[in-house]
C-alpha cells in the first residue's frame, strides 16, 4: 500500500514499520480517531533550549502547547515537562520530567509508560497523541502497543523544526531522518512499536 494514498481519518492502525518510517522521513502522518472522544491528551516533546537554569521548551514544544491550548481547552493532559514548561494558561494533570530508571534519557517508551500507568490509575484508554509530525506515526503505533485506544488530531503539520534546539536531530529534517531510522528499528527489534 502507498502511504501517500490514504485520506485523513483512515483507521489504518497499527502502523507497519515501513509506513512509520515513510512518515518520519517526510514530516507527515495519518490523522484518525474523533479527537472530540477522548480522555485525555498525551503529548511528547520535540526538542529543548539549554538555558542557564535548565531546558527551555524552544520553537516546536511552544508550537506544540499551542497547539494544544487550542484543540484541547479543557481535556486532561499528560505532558512531557517541555510543553508543560510552554503553557499559557494551564499545567498538565502529569507532567513527566525524568525516566523512573535513574540516569536513563526519557524517550518516547518510557514516557509513554509513565502516561499508561496515571491513565489506568484514573480509569482512561483513549488518548490523543500530539507531537511533532516527524515523530506522530512511531508514538502513536507505540502507544497503541501499549494498548491505548489512540487518536492523531489533524493539524500538528504546523509544527516546525526548532535550529536553535540543545538535540541536533530536532534541528532540520535531514538530521532527524538520519537518527530516527535507527530508532525506528530499534524499536521494532525491542516488539515496542
Amino acid at each position: 500500500m502507498d502511504v501517500r494514498t490514504l485520506t485523513p481519518y483512515t483507521i489504518h492502525m497499527p502502523y507497519s514499520v515501513e509506513e512509520i518510517k515513510y512518515h518520519a522521513e517526510h514530516n507527515t502522518y495519518i490523522p484518525h480517531g474523533d479527537p472530540n472522544e477522548i480522555d485525555c491528551v498525551l503529548g511528547f516533546s520535540f526538542g529543548y533550549i539549554d538555558g542557564k537554569l535548565g531546558p527551555l521548551p524552544g520553537k516546536s514544544n511552544q508550537q506544540l502547547a499551542e497547539y494544544i491550548e487550542e484543540h484541547f481547552s479543557s481535556a486532561p493532559l499528560i505532558l512531557q515537562f517541555e510543553i508543560n514548561d510552554a503553557l499559557a494558561k494551564r499545567a498538565a494533570n502529569l507532567v513527566i520530567r525524568e525516566s523512573r530508571q535513574k540516569g536513563e534519557y526519557l524517550n518516547s517508551r518510557e514516557v509513554a509508560l509513565q502516561a499508561l500507568d496515571f491513565m489506568k490509575q484514573n480509569n482512561w484508554s483513549r488518548a490523543a497523541i500530539v507531537t511533532h509530525p516527524a515523530m506522530e506515526a512511531r508514538n502513536d503505533a507505540l502507544c497503541a502497543k501499549l494498548g491505548m485506544v489512540t487518536i492523531a488530531p489533524p493539524g500538528l503539520e504546523v509544527i516546525d523544526y526548532d535550529t536553535q534546539s540543545a538535540q541536533p536531530w530536532t534541528r532540520d529534517p535531514e538530521s532527524w531522518w538520519e537518527r530516527e531510522e535507527k530508532t525506528i528499528d530499534f524499536g521494532a527489534e525491542s516488539n515496542w512499536i
